[in-house]
């Protein structure tokens, strides 16, 4: 569910830009800790991962639970895929167009 999600952010933020989705996923997570819950993905995502800042202003995202560590690497592995796939379609139709 949570993924579903993602990846519709994805593919409507991701496909203007060729920049990795690593990025993307930590904009949309930013995006939806800041905002207050409106649906229960971000009831959720509340829940279980906190959005914290050091005194430099960086910011990182903690896993509440254990449960919110495995959302987080879940997510963390569905944008090395999508960019993995991204990567070898890109290939194909290289290889294609020769």
């Amino acid at each position: 569910m949570l993924i579903a999600e993602f990846a519709k952010y994805l593919k409507a933020n991701n496909s203007k830009h060729c920049k990795p989705s690593i990025l993307t996923l930590t904009q949309w997570l930013r995006l939806r800790l800041e905002s207050p819950c409106v649906s229960n993905i971000d009831k959720i995502l509340h829940r279980e991962i906190l959005l914290a800042t050091n005194e430099r202003g960086c910011f990182f995202f903690i896993a509440k639970s254990d449960s919110g560590r495995v959302l987080l690497n879940a997510l963390y592995n569905f944008c090395e895929y999508y960019d993995n796939y991204k990567k070898a379609k890109k290939i194909i139709t290289c290889r294609k167009s020769k």
